[in-house]
């Protein structure tokens, strides 16, 4: 008799587990189930005590796919092992992920072209409908009606291939024409008895997941008239902190446009511009956004004074008036 322990990985209580030993019939190797083992306590199963007439065959402990605390865990085992010495393993169990799921509308206008009794209507998602569903599936049926009308649901399905299937109750030949939107759009077209449902397939695509995007912003707060200045910046992913190269950055000042470039392989833009005009103007630099990432702006603020080689009279001496150019930015 052999000792066997496995640590489980989360340290779950109430885990359930397999024996499994290999057979070689005939040179192929067939799997079977043996017992089960204890019952997890804190994560750990046994030690307990195991022994068989096969000590030499290939033995297994399997935990099947189930659900502990709500989470659902997938299937789970140890590596292969014999019977000759005692044995402690450290086995993982993975939460099973679920699908993204979106909503949808699938909307469905139905209008009977050769028949004037009331039938039954009824709708399958991703699951085969009945000729005889009223009777063998009854939760698939819409509703009961003889003349014209739309029957619309808003449900969550994965992402990926999907398909919806609508039949009526009405014998061969008395046809309802019908149409299947999913989101507006058309999928399926055609003429319905009970013999001929119509089947619309579509594809829900996975909703885009959109990087949040920091843009900065660096101006001289002051220059003079038609001086020629550097706006410069960098554009990189808010949270990861990666620069994006190679996107637009269009420039606004006072809401005017006045110019635009590119980010380099790092990240970085340069603006080399001048305004002409004295004031205080607010520089918008605008990232607008592209697939995937969102659109991000950032601001400065830049004075624009008088030219520095402004003549401005000072004081007057005399018969004469002394000049002096003003080297300051006003």
């Amino acid at each position: 008799m052999v000792t066997l322990t496995v640590n489980l990985t989360p340290p779950l209580t109430g885990v359930k587990g397999e024996m499994w030993v290999m057979f070689l019939v005939g040179g192929v190797g067939y799997w079977y189930y043996i017992i089960d083992v204890p019952t997890s306590v804190n994560g750990v199963v046994g030690p307990f005590g195991y022994a068989d007439g096969s000590p030499f065959n290939v033995h297994q402990i399997r935990f099947p796919a189930q659900t502990i605390g709500g989470i659902a865990y997938e299937e789970a085992a140890t590596g292969g092992f014999t019977l000759y010495e005692n044995w402690t393993f450290n086995v993982t169990l993975n939460p099973i992920t679920p699908p993204a799921v979106r909503d949808v509308t699938i909307t469905t206008e139905t209008t009977p072209v050769a028949d004037s009794y009331v039938r039954y209507h009824g709708k399958s998602i991703n699951q085969s409908l009945d000729t005889s569903f009223w009777s063998t599936q009854p939760e698939k049926v819409i509703t009961t009606s003889g003349s014209s009308f739309t029957h619309t649901q808003v449900v969550g399905l994965p992402d990926g291939s999907n398909y919806v299937i609508w039949g009526n109750s009405a014998a061969s030949g008395y046809i309802w024409h019908t149409k299947i939107f999913v989101d507006g759009l058309l999928v399926a077209e055609g003429d319905v008895d009970r013999y001929h449902q119509l089947r619309g397939n579509f594809t829900v695509s996975p909703v885009p997941v959109e990087v949040a995007t920091t843009l900065t912003i660096s101006a001289p707060s002051s220059v003079a008239e038609e001086e020629t200045f550097n706006v410069s910046g960098i554009l990189y992913e808010t949270e990861a902190v990666i620069p994006i190269p190679y996107q637009p950055i269009n420039f606004r000042f006072n809401g005017q446009a006045f110019g635009s470039t590119t980010t380099g392989v790092d990240g970085d833009y340069l603006l080399t511009t001048n305004i002409p005009t004295q004031g205080t103007y607010t520089l918008k630099a605008q990232f607008p956004g592209a697939p995937g990432m969102n659109a991000s702006n950032a601001t400065a603020e830049v004075r624009i004074g008088v030219p520095s080689n402004v003549i401005v009279p000072l004081l007057a001496l005399g018969s004469g008036i002394a000049l002096i150019y003003a080297s300051k930015r006003i």
